[in-house]
């Protein structure tokens, strides 16, 4: 597995629970993709940027890049 890191940029963060949060990207309004992130996971997170840094192999599983 690879210890690089990635940014991610999302539209809102639709749900969170102790374990996730649920991001969603809005690009197309009628079709919003979703994502849940285990919390276990995320490395830094500014919400008032959108943004959240995740290792490389959890954006590749959820195809993010």
């Amino acid at each position: 597995m690879s210890d690089e890191e990635v940014e991610i940029y999302f539209d809102s963060i639709k749900h969170e629970t102790d374990a996730a949060f649920l991001i969603c990207f809005e690009s197309d309004p009628f079709d919003p993709v979703q994502h849940w992130i285990p919390k276990s996971q995320v490395i830094d997170m500014d919400e008032n940027k959108k943004r959240i840094i995740i290792p490389e192999w959890i954006a590749y599983q959820k195809d993010l890049i």
